[in-house]
């Protein structure tokens, strides 16, 4: 059940399930309690649905066995391996969070909920060599259409999609 995480709410079906009966108004609070070592209620980061299913550590340890076998094969040097990463900025602000708070383990740092991802965003990118070597951060902004003198003077032909 990844990325959808029990809340107050939510957590009541299942009680009621195993139990046969409703929970009391209290037994919420004195669950968390008798269970503080394990669980804890905390509020959420959002991710995709999309990456959250693939979000996993199977197919993330495959991907790093993949990526030794390639770089061994190859005798790639650490100069030639960069890793990019995009962070998406909300365009007007908007709430980070919600009030709600999940359950997740005590030593869970995994703490995401799916959420909508149809948002107006600005995008910055950042890559960083495995050497050490950082080139300058991008910042790309939605536009309708590209100017050619952005690529005029490095000669690139582009048309926009």
């Amino acid at each position: 059940m990844l990325a959808q995480p029990l809340c107050r709410r939510t957590i009541v079906p299942y009680v009621e399930d195993l139990s046969g009966k409703s929970p009391s108004k209290s037994w919420f609070k004195r669950f968390l309690q008798r269970n503080e070592d394990r669980i804890q209620f905390s509020r959420t980061s959002a991710l995709d649905p999309k990456r959250a299913k693939s979000f996993n550590y199977p197919v993330v340890k495959d991907y790093f066995e993949k990526l030794g076998e390639v770089i061994r094969e190859y005798d790639i040097p650490i100069e030639n391996i960069y890793n990019m990463d995009e962070k998406g900025c909300q365009l007007g602000g908007g709430r980070k969070q919600g009030r709600r708070k999940y359950l997740f383990g005590k030593n869970s740092r995994l703490r995401y909920r799916t959420k909508d991802a149809n948002l107006e965003l600005v995008t910055i990118v950042e890559c960083v060599c495995a050497d050490g070597a950082v080139l300058k951060p991008y910042i790309i902004f939605k536009g309708k259409r590209i100017q050619k003198d952005w690529y005029g003077a490095r000669g690139i032909e582009k048309t926009a999609a």
